[in-house]
């Protein structure tokens, strides 16, 4: 009993992380272009203090402004790595504990057998819609190309999943 109750636990935990993932990305999405451009300008100032760059002392404005298009894609691909991740751990943990939540035999053998896939489509299904609600925000638009950025940000957060469980249970075996 107390073991369904830990699993049921975990399970809400990773519905949550997704779900807040979820949130953040459209709080970032709804800023409007100058907001956007402001939060970047900000980033881009912070690493510089960070890594103490100050060979742009005289140009800092034209600098930060040619890089924002970099930082902006970066975010995009460094976030939905993140989504990746998550939305595949809560797949990966509901395919091994199917019989917890699922009855259904075929269900369990979607999840045993396309577990990844799943998190790949939900997550380009998200940027897709991510895309498309930008496209109503004043001065921000839906970018064909920032659907495949963030598509590939979540391919890698899955395969970042993968590695780390291969890596994990190969550990375990050396034990």
């Amino acid at each position: 009993m107390k073991n369904n109750k830990n699993k049921k636990i975990i399970f809400t935990i990773n519905i949550v992380l997704v779900v807040l993932w979820m949130i953040i990305v459209f709080i970032l999405s709804n800023q409007n272009s100058s907001t956007s451009s402001n939060t970047s300008a900000t980033t881009i100032k912070t690493i510089f203090k960070v890594f103490n760059i100050n060979n742009f002392q005289d140009n800092s404005e034209i600098v930060v402004e040619s890089l924002q298009n970099v930082v902006r894609k970066s975010a995009h691909f460094i976030l939905y790595t993140v989504g990746g991740f998550l939305i595949y751990n809560l797949i990966y943990f509901l395919k091994e504990n199917a019989i917890v939540y699922v009855n259904n035999k075929s269900i369990e053998w979607i999840l045993n057998k396309y577990s990844a896939i799943i998190a790949i489509l939900f997550g380009a299904i998200y940027a897709m819609s991510d895309e498309i609600h930008q496209y109503f925000i004043p001065g921000r638009s839906c970018e064909v190309r920032d659907m495949f950025i963030d598509t590939a940000g979540v391919i890698l957060g899955v395969m970042c999943y993968v590695f780390i469980s291969k890596m994990k249970n190969n550990v375990k075996c050396n034990v």
